[in-house]
């Protein structure tokens, strides 16, 4: 028996889905087969909703069907609809709360996700709320103990690259979506490859956990004028940065953070408070409990809970989506549930 030991994996373009055409669903499973692919099809399912939707909308739009493989399945090939009638699938249950046209100007927009941690937890509800391109830059593997704030929370990941688990469970939800990953972060040399986009609507969330990253962020998006999101897990914290409307102060924007690793951890925590409403006194107590059990050494990083991030995610995607489709404006948002849970006590 052999013994195969995790490795921090790069993300290639073998590792996207595999799609498999023909003029009929025969033909199609004829040629997976050919290439010696195992055919899972769930035709039945998928017409039965299909015209559900034909029926519900008076379409008579003729749906084709394709076959995806996900190469790191293996040989298998799943029968799915073709792109658009794939998007009217997946977004059927989102009418009309989204409306049609609503749907249509998410899928020609662009977010730009920066740490994929918690970033991960929210780009999958963004995904599920009809938005299809991505750009999303991280440079860690996973870690047991990521799996409280990170999508792809399956032991099997363990010491993958964050984008790598990411990848497989964005593609496999909707094969369709336009993916560009960047496993080495974001830096000064690759951030003009990385906000690379012709689209008419974009939106940066930065899920950055170091100040300087932060930093080059919100530079970049005052420059090319482009709305700008962060949040902290923390009280249910969103701050939104209008930057393509208004003339947004840059906390720390003229400061040389060439030396920062080297600061104590007090000295970067004082950095990173300035970007928590209010500092470091409007912190949980048990939050400033950590923050002095990391300073001793009795504890390994900051607390981040599962709920919070799923609450997170839940507030990210629906900032992301005002912005895009009802022009929210600047500010600090929250959603505190202990304060709630008081009130309902």
């Amino acid at each position: 028996m052999k013994l195969f030991t995790q490795k921090k994996s790069s993300i290639t373009k073998e590792d996207t889905p595999y799609f498999i055409k023909g003029s009929c669903i025969d033909e199609i499973i004829k040629e997976a087969q050919r290439k010696n692919f195992i055919v899972i099809n769930s035709r039945e399912i998928q017409e039965r909703e299909l015209n559900e939707i034909a029926r519900c909308t008076n379409s008579h739009r003729k749906h084709c069907f394709v076959g995806v493989n996900f190469p790191w399945r293996g040989n298998e090939v799943v029968i799915i609809p073709d792109k658009e009638s794939f998007q009217s699938l997946i977004t059927w249950r989102n009418k009309d709360k989204i409306t049609e046209e609503e749907q249509q100007k998410l899928r020609q927009s662009h977010v730009f996700v920066v740490g994929s941690s918690v970033g991960s937890n929210a780009t999958h509800v963004m995904a599920k709320s009809g938005i299809e391109n991505f750009n999303i830059a991280e440079i860690k593997e996973i870690k047991p103990s990521n799996g409280t704030r990170i999508i792809s929370d399956s032991v099997v990941n363990w010491g993958l690259h964050k984008l790598d688990a990411l990848k497989k469970d964005l593609y496999e939800y909707n094969p369709y979506l336009n993916l560009k990953l960047f496993n080495e972060g974001l830096n000064a040399d690759n951030i003009e490859a990385f906000f690379q986009s012709n689209a008419q609507n974009k939106v940066v969330l930065d899920a950055a956990d170091d100040v300087p990253t932060k930093i080059l962020i919100r530079k970049y998006c005052k420059k090319h004028k482009i709305p700008m999101l962060t949040g902290f897990d923390e009280k249910g914290v969103i701050i939104i940065n209008r930057f393509d409307k208004e003339d947004v102060p840059i906390a720390f924007e003229n400061e040389d953070f060439s030396n920062f690793h080297s600061k104590s951890f007090e000295e970067k925590t004082r950095y990173f408070m300035e970007y928590f409403p209010n500092g470091y006194e409007n912190l949980t107590d048990r939050q400033k409990q950590t923050i002095e059990r990391i300073k001793d050494g009795t504890l390994g990083g900051y607390s981040q809970l599962a709920w919070e991030a799923a609450l997170f995610s839940s507030m990210i995607t629906k900032s992301v989506l005002d912005i895009i489709l009802y022009d929210i404006k600047s500010g600090n948002y929250s959603i505190d549930l202990d304060k709630i849970n008081n009130y309902l006590l």
